[in-house]
Order: structure tokens, then C-alpha cells, then sequence
């Protein structure tokens, strides 16, 4: 954080979701009095780092007009808006808690046809029952209230994928698996370039040096019966010992044949399961970079979801 306070123009510090309790905030703050550092958390504890105005603000639910907007236009929903899709909408925003990542799944439900605004309330309140259910059996707390409205409102839109089989769905729920596994910021395109293209690489240096000992192994004198039975249990040990555990890589990461474009693969398979979790905002797509974000909410979700266990 030097170079910030070298600068000779006020700055401008963003320091993003700043909920982890065993970390002491100030220690990412630079020294000199140039610049600002702004903080979003859900840790009210941090509250006592302000020395700006109040030195906080609080965000809570939305207004009632602002939570029906947030969610009609994430449903795509064209204006001017009729008395029943505005009841509707009042009816959405009130069960969700007027919490704006929940309005967002849920318009995205809407938009993508899961649901109606009319039936919408039905298919939460089943979403709702289901987490409820799977938590207590599987034993593990439930979060706050707040988190299971956005839970309920997100799990509509994954137990669609999961319950389609096609290929860019499959593909889809897989990935974001994945992703639940990594940092929620920053999820490169080039990092998933690199999980094809060096097991491929691998594979071809292993063919090549399998040819080479092939080739040394006939030009080389006849084995004895010692090393014949040596090499045969060896064999026996390997096949006995092999890992059967389920692929750590999604399909579309491995399903690559051996003389395809990569690029081909990433335009028409990967882009297609990527477009299709944008779409329901499961992730966010920064174009200027090409990488991916997760909401911290939805990426604990899909890492503590009892059905991903």
C-alpha cells in the first residue's frame, strides 16, 4: 500500500466485503491523510473505524417502490406496470425481505421463465421447506433469517439447472461448484485455459515418453523370470491403488479431444455454461477483464449447500 501514499493526487482505497472477524482491518490501511478509504461490511464491529460524517451508514432492506423496481426490471418486465404486476411484485418483496440480492434471483427466475410473478411466492415457500429440511438433516445451523430469504431465492434457480440435462445446464452447475471452491473475486478465463491445456500437454509428454520405453525396452536384453514377476505385481499394485474418487474437473474442462481447438471450446461449451449462471446472476461477468465474481452470499451457499456435501 505504499505507492498509495506516494502519489501527489488524493486517492481512493475500496476495501469490499470485509466480513472475515480474525482479520484486523487497518492492517490493509496505508499511512498519510491524501485519501479515503471507503468499507462495506456486514460486521458491525467495524463500525468504530469511521472518522468521516457518522462515520458509518447502515443499509438495510429497500423501500417498497425501490425493492418492486429492482425486481420487475430484473424480470425484464416492460414498462408501464398494471395494478396486479405491482401487487404481485409487493407480495415478492415483502416474503424476500425487500433484500436486494434476493429480488435480483428472483426477477431472474421470473425472467427465465421458472416462474410466473403470479406463482412465484409457491415455488419460494417450497424452497424454502426443502433447505429447511436438508439443513436439519444434515445437522448444520441455519444462518440468519435475511440469508435464507436469498438462499430460498437462489435455490429456485439452481435446482432448475440440476433438474435439466442439458448439456450447457450440466455443465453450468458443475462449474459453479467449482467456483464455490476458489475465491469469490477475480475467477480468470485464462486459469480455466490453463486447467485444459497442460493436463493435454501432460498426456502428450507421458504418450512420448511411453513410446521411448517401448522402444528401449525392445532394443534391451529379455527380462528374467525375477524381473517379469517383479513388474507384474508392480502392475497389480497400481491398478489396486489407483484413485476412483469422482473428477475434481468439470465435464466441460475434461471432455477435451486431444486434437481440438481450445478455443473452439471455450467459444461454444465453456461461454455457453458461463452466459447461463450470468444470466441468472449466479455470477457476475467483468467484461473488461474477462473474469468472473461470486456474491459472498451465494458463494457460501453453493459451498455449505447440504446437497453439495
Amino acid at each position: 500500500m505504499d505507492w498509495l501514499t506516494s502519489l501527489d493526487r488524493p486517492w481512493l482505497l475500496l476495501i469490499d466485503n470485509a466480513d472475515d472477524m480474525s482479520q484486523p482491518l487497518d492492517t490493509y490501511f496505508p499511512d498519510g491523510e491524501r485519501g479515503c478509504i471507503l468499507v462495506t461490511t456486514r460486521d458491525p464491529t467495524k463500525k468504530w473505524y469511521g472518522t468521516v460524517g457518522p462515520g458509518h451508514y447502515h443499509f438495510e432492506k429497500l423501500a417498497i417502490n425501490e425493492a418492486n423496481d429492482l425486481l420487475l426490471k430484473a424480470a425484464c418486465r416492460p414498462r408501464p406496470w398494471d395494478n396486479e404486476t405491482l401487487k404481485s411484485a409487493d407480495l415478492i418483496a415483502d416474503a424476500l425481505g425487500f433484500l436486494p440480492l434476493a429480488l435480483v434471483q428472483a426477477g431472474k427466475a421470473i425472467m427465465n421463465g421458472l416462474c410466473s410473478l403470479a406463482n412465484y411466492i409457491d415455488h419460494y415457500q417450497r424452497s424454502w421447506q426443502r433447505i429447511r429440511h436438508a439443513r436439519r438433516r444434515s445437522g448444520v445451523q441455519f444462518d440468519k433469517e435475511e440469508n435464507l430469504n436469498v438462499y430460498s431465492s437462489y435455490e429456485i434457480n439452481l435446482k432448475s439447472l440440476e433438474q435439466s440435462e442439458d448439456e450447457e445446464a450440466v455443465d453450468a452447475v458443475q462449474l459453479l461448484k467449482m467456483f464455490s471452491c476458489f475465491y469469490c473475486e477475480n475467477i480468470r478465463v485464462d486459469f480455466l485455459r490453463m486447467a485444459v491445456t497442460n493436463p493435454r500437454a501432460e498426456r502428450k509428454q507421458a504418450d512420448k515418453d511411453k513410446r521411448e520405453e517401448a522402444q528401449m525396452t525392445r532394443l534391451s536384453r529379455s527380462k528374467t523370470w525375477t524381473e517379469y514377476i517383479r513388474e507384474r505385481i508392480f502392475l497389480v499394485l497400481e491398478f489396486t491403488l489407483r484413485d476412483r474418487t469422482p473428477p475434481v474437473l468439470p465435464s466441460v474442462l475434461r471432455e477435451v479431444q486431444p486434437f481440438s481447438d481450445y478455443d473452439d471450446l471455450l467459444e461454444l461449451r465453456l461461454r455457453r455454461a458461463l452466459n447461463v449462471l450470468s444470466r441468472m446472476s449466479l455470477i457476475t461477468h467483468h467484461e473488461a477483464s474477462d473474469n468472473y465474481s461470486m456474491h459472498p452470499l451465494v458463494h457460501k451457499w453453493v459451498r455449505e449447500r447440504p446437497e453439495s456435501t
